[in-house]
């Protein structure tokens, strides 16, 4: 718009202009006197070009629709399932190995105390040989019971050794693992074969009379 006023604007110009100068007088006379020219009127000034209306504006195109929606695929079935690869057969056996040397058995122990009395939780309820299950700790011994034909625990004082006369003047009896023997009145230590008799001595079984030390238990007797 605005090139196409500019262009109206000049053209109107460029007419007055041609109208003026064809409207003057020239002169002619030699002596200076002006010739009455009459004027010429200016040319009509060129009227500009109205102003251009403006395009008519562009409608928006029509909104797209939205596209139709993917299905979900088919879901895949599981595969087959793998059947069990065959068993493996058992190895060879190995060979069986030579058996080893027969061990030389060790050589014997010394030979220790026979066990000749039993404890039968009645009349006999303790060991004169051991002293099973008498406290020495505190004083205790392991003798004989005429009376009752056994053997029990008999508290201190038990201190008289090998040989010593019994009782003794303050009642004191025969220490533990000895026994105050009738036939000399002094303590002997318990025996049931030689092999118990540390002490020195004969492991014997019966009196002078020959009858039996203790006759509830004739495998027990005293060393002599």
């Amino acid at each position: 718009m605005h090139n196409f006023l500019s262009f109206g604007f000049a053209a109107g110009v460029v007419l007055a202009a041609g109208c003026a100068t064809s409207g003057i007088g020239t002169s002619d006379d030699d002596d200076g006197v002006a010739a009455s020219g009459g004027l010429g009127t200016g040319g009509i000034i060129g009227l500009g070009g109205g102003p251009g209306s403006g395009g008519t504006p562009g409608s928006g195109g029509t909104p797209g629709s939205g596209g139709t929606p993917g299905s979900g695929g088919t879901p895949g079935s599981g595969g087959t399932p793998g059947s069990g690869g065959t068993p493996g057969s058992g190895g060879t056996g190995g060979v069986t190995g030579a058996g080893g040397a027969i061990g030389v058995g060790g050589a014997g122990g010394a030979v220790g105390m026979l066990d000749c009395v039993t404890i039968d939780g009645v009349n006999i309820t303790c060991d004169p040989q051991d002293q099973t299950p008498c406290n020495l700790g505190a004083g205790e011994a392991c003798d004989a019971n005429y009376p009752s034909m056994g053997f029990q625990c008999y508290g201190a004082p038990n201190t008289l050794a090998k040989d010593a006369s019994c009782p003794g003047t303050f009642l004191e009896y025969c220490a533990a693992g000895m026994h105050c023997f009738a036939d000399t009145s002094t303590c002997k230590q318990y025996c049931c074969s030689n092999v118990d008799c540390t002490l020195g001595g004969t492991c014997t079984y019966t009196l002078a009379s020959a009858a039996p030390i203790f006759t509830w238990a004739p495998t027990l007797g005293v060393c002599l």
